[in-house]
């Protein structure tokens, strides 16, 4: 089971925040793009990061 601190449950989230900011994921919103598998990768590399971390 997945448990996180509220420490824990900050850090990630002002991290997703971070990247967002630096436009990362800029191009998910991008209609005619060859990139979403490299978002998709990105994000689930993200919540497997999370999921290592705090199990």
């Amino acid at each position: 089971m997945l448990r996180l601190t509220w420490l824990q449950f900050t850090f990630f989230n002002s991290l997703m925040i971070v990247l967002l900011n630096f436009n990362l994921f800029y191009f998910v919103y991008e209609k005619n793009t060859q990139n979403w598998f490299i978002t998709f990768v990105f994000i689930v590399a993200y919540f497997a990061l999370v999921h290592v971390i705090c199990s």
